[in-house]
């Protein structure tokens, strides 16, 4: 089993910036940017595999799950009322929010997926933090109760992505030497 040193700087912060480009670009109601960020981040995602020596076929697929269970659980407390958008419709910008999420997770997040108690209390943390630095920039309005749904639904979230991703990433990264090392097979 051979050992192929995986550099910071090609794969994990590139994500995580493009990451951060597309939520301040969707936050700050720059839509188009965030799509020519995204367009970005699938190519980086699909290219850093010519980076780690990986194929992807453990961990990009489920991306997908990730998308569709994030914006399942937003629409449904949306649908609560416990979420006011401008415009009142469900908006485009979750979605660019949660393909961009999805594509960090086997990526820049990897080695917090596989730790459970902390990538949990992460994301019932950070998750809801997002929606209210979105609030206050005027994305979203949140009522009172929307908090605990938060919470619930990060937690929620954290809790799949473990239980669906961990093992698939662990098999892919030695977490337990480097986090940074990823096995060449």
């Amino acid at each position: 089993m051979t050992m192929a040193r995986v550099p910071t700087y090609s794969v994990l912060i590139p994500n995580l910036m493009l990451f951060q480009g597309v939520w301040w670009s969707c936050i700050l109601d720059v839509e188009a940017l965030a799509i020519g960020l995204i367009i970005i981040m699938t190519l980086h995602f699909l290219w850093s595999h010519q980076i780690t020596g990986d194929t992807g076929q453990n961990t990009d697929w489920l991306i997908l799950p990730v998308i569709f269970t994030g914006l399942l659980t937003d629409w449904l407390i949306y649908q609560t009322g416990m979420y006011v958008f401008p415009d009142n419709r469900f908006p485009l910008w979750l979605v660019f929010l949660w393909c961009a999420f999805a594509m960090t997770v086997p990526r820049s997040l990897a080695t917090l997926v596989v730790r459970k108690p902390a990538w949990l209390v992460l994301c019932a943390v950070f998750g809801p933090l997002a929606y209210f630095a979105g609030q206050h920039y005027g994305r979203l309005g949140i009522t009172q109760y929307a908090i605990l749904a938060m919470v619930t639904q990060w937690a929620f979230i954290g809790l799949f992505i473990h239980f669906m991703m961990s093992e698939k990433i662990a098999a892919t990264l030695d977490v337990s030497q480097n986090p940074y090392e990823v096995e060449n097979k």
